[in-house]
């Protein structure tokens, strides 16, 4: 008898929880509904005071108290479009769909943007050390392969955490997201190249280039990421700002150390001396960004190579380049020019 009165209380105990969890649920249900609408109304209202601010900025030119009060506006305004479900990019929908990526806590944004920044780190110490044993393993084509195919994961990968990091707040440079679609296509058809004479000639420097690139990509982080830490509690960053993978205009005063070795990295694709073919016209030219394309150009059309992914590669190569070395001579010359007119 006890034991059917303690079951009975048990019950009556459970049935009591029970039916105040679905009053608390449905309640939570009408406030999700009721916040989704004030996102919407938000979304509206942001983007026509965004449009209505610009004008006002441009006529009130010559009003620098006023233009203050507009640009401190704008800054509230852009934070608040950060908090708000943005119209997702292209690549965005095609990889996950039509889904709300933007997070509402900014807890949650700053601990997705630091397993970014961990994942970036730990890929490029795994990068380089794959590079490194495929270097002294060059006549086998399996490290190679595992090192592209774990290459083109790597960039696809930031490709979408950075659209998600954008969806949250992050700044990041068009041409990064850019360069890393490049990378990722360069593993790509690298991979689909078929190993003869041509393949034969590049891959050690292929090789080297990946070493040499991801040793410069971990300096550059290890230097950013304390840099970043130090803007974003001066107010100089913004909290969601990510470290880059060029010199971005605040570290640049720092890093200048770091500019020859990138500047070896964006020619070398390009100069590096054929050794086996004409070693005797060219001496330790070992230049890495331009120079893999003339590399490339030259076995495509004096070996020749018929393959598709020589002159592919060799224009791929060229594209980075270019893109890299003009971003990394435009930062520099606006930190330069800034220093100027501060003195």
């Amino acid at each position: 008898v006890e034991n059917i009165k303690m079951a009975a209380k048990n019950w009556d105990e459970f049935n009591n929880s029970w039916k105040d969890l679905q009053a608390t649920y449905a309640d939570l249900r009408v406030k999700q509904k009721s916040v989704q609408a004030l996102e919407e109304r938000c979304r509206t209202v942001t983007s026509q005071h965004k449009k209505k601010l610009e004008e006002w900025i441009q006529s009130v030119d010559k009003d620098e108290k006023t233009k203050a009060n507009l640009n401190a506006m704008k800054r509230d305004l852009s934070m608040m479009q950060d908090n708000l479900p943005k119209d997702q990019p292209l690549m965005l929908r095609a990889m996950v769909g039509r889904i709300n990526v933007t997070l509402s806590d900014f807890k949650e944004k700053k601990a997705y943007k630091d397993r970014y920044e961990n994942f970036k780190r730990n890929m490029t110490i795994i990068i380089m050390t794959l590079s490194l044993i495929s270097i002294f393993l060059v006549e086998y084509r399996l490290p190679v392969t595992v090192l592209n195919v774990l290459g083109t994961w790597y960039y696809f990968s930031l490709i979408l955490r950075e659209n998600i990091l954008q969806q949250n707040g992050s700044r990041i440079r068009k041409w990064w997201t850019a360069h890393h679609y490049f990378s990722a296509l360069i593993a790509v058809v690298f991979l689909t190249w078929p190993r003869g004479e041509c393949y034969n000639a590049f891959q050690l420097q292929f090789l080297l280039f990946y070493f040499y690139l991801s040793f410069v990509m971990l300096l550059q982080y290890l230097y950013q990421k304390g840099l970043l830490y130090k803007l974003v509690a001066l107010g100089q960053a913004h909290p969601m700002s990510v470290t880059a993978d060029g010199v971005e205009r605040k570290a640049v005063g720092g890093l200048y150390f770091l500019v020859p070795f990138l500047l070896l990295v964006y020619v070398s694709a390009a100069l590096q001396p054929n050794y086996r073919y004409h070693s005797h016209h060219m001496i330790c030219t070992q230049m890495y960004q331009l120079v893999n394309s003339l590399r490339l150009l030259h076995l495509y059309f004096f070996v020749p190579c018929s393959h598709w992914q020589v002159l592919l590669l060799s224009v791929l190569f060229s594209t980075v380049a270019i893109g890299n070395g003009y971003t990394l001579f435009v930062t520099v010359y606006a930190k330069r020019s800034k220093d100027v007119k501060s003195k």
